[in-house]
């Protein structure tokens, strides 16, 4: 397929802009003085609530790297990292884990409370799961 450049720029620049009025158009950051006592959401906003979660071994399908087994469990309480967790499984939990500290509801999931996960390792698949206690 041949693509005319001439016509593609054009549907570029219809798209974002081009020049100095897109770059006039474009907002403006402001430091938290300019924005003023009364708008400022500095120390105002307080942090999410310190939860528990008890992160269970369901599943290992082939070898696990790391040595987890069937059943081993590990609890993760605030803001401290489970211990014994390795760091590519953790690594692919944690935005779960992010998401329900902040109440997040999985449509997909029968149980509320609770995620069933997959490592992140494609030949060892280990599954997991997490829920809040």
């Amino acid at each position: 397929m041949k693509v005319n450049k001439s016509e593609l720029d054009q549907l570029v620049k219809s798209a974002i802009g081009s020049g100095p009025a897109r770059n006039a158009d474009a907002p403006k950051f402001a430091d938290d003085a300019s924005i003023g006592d009364g708008k400022s959401l500095i120390g105002k906003v307080p942090p999410p609530p310190l939860k528990k979660f008890k992160i269970t071994v369901e599943r290992v399908e082939g070898m696990c790297v790391a040595r987890h087994v069937e059943g081993e469990t590990f609890y993760m309480e605030g803001d401290k990292t489970p211990e014994g967790i390795c760091i590519p499984a953790f690594s692919g939990l944690l935005p779960y884990i992010n998401a329900m500290i902040c109440n997040a509801d999985f449509w997909w999931e029968p149980v509320k409370g609770k995620i069933r996960l997959g490592c992140p390792d494609p030949d060892n698949h280990v599954t997991f799961s997490i829920e809040e206690v």
